[in-house]
């Protein structure tokens, strides 16, 4: 599917059809980029979804964070060793760190957020 990505995406942007010779050009200098990327987005996204689980459980605190992080890098971990029972793919420690890293940004994001919103309403008051 990371191949259709790239594939239509630059036949978007050519605004003409590419031949075998130039999808394969293409997919060969950016599907490593296209996975990746798409590995950060969606940890990015599961560690907002999971911190504001766990903030609505257990409040705005540095147990948060922390409750946050092991949950992301867990099912990271998990998804990788469950890619070993999966035909024509592979588990790879990288992918975990890189899952790790969209989780802890988009987790420093909506912490930070959260705090100044805090420190505003405490001011309006």
């Amino acid at each position: 599917k990371s191949n259709q990505v790239i594939i239509k995406t630059a036949e978007i942007i050519t605004q003409k059809e590419l031949t075998q010779k130039e999808q394969d050009q293409l997919i060969n200098k950016y599907i490593v980029i296209v996975r990746k990327s798409a590995h950060f987005f969606l940890y990015f996204t599961l560690g907002i979804l999971v911190f504001l689980l766990a903030k609505k459980i257990c409040g705005l605190k540095p147990v948060t964070i922390i409750y946050t992080i092991i949950f992301c890098i867990l099912y990271a971990s998990t998804d990788e060793i469950h890619q070993l029972f999966t035909n024509g793919r592979t588990a790879r420690l990288f992918d975990v760190f890189i899952d790790t890293c969209g989780a802890l940004l988009s987790i420093s994001i909506c912490y930070t957020f959260c705090i100044i919103r805090q420190k505003r309403m405490i001011k309006a008051k």
